[in-house]
């Protein structure tokens, strides 16, 4: 039996495992402060900002991070 895969929304929170990480890229303002970094894992492109650069956290995926 699979595990059951809920479906991901902005707002959720969610762990990555760093062994699953395929590429992650730190994005920077000015002042070299990350602010959010960008994660290929498995398939999907998953984008988190962090909340101390002020901004809401975002999630991208053309499925709709359903796989």
């Amino acid at each position: 039996m699979s595990p059951v895969t809920h479906r991901i929304t902005v707002g959720d929170l969610v762990r990555v495992a760093r062994p699953t990480v395929i590429e992650g890229t730190d994005y920077t303002d000015r002042r070299g402060t990350v602010m959010r970094e960008r994660f290929d894992v498995r398939g999907f492109t998953l984008f988190v900002t962090f909340p101390e650069a002020g901004l809401a956290s975002d999630w991208f995926h053309p499925d709709e991070l359903e796989r």
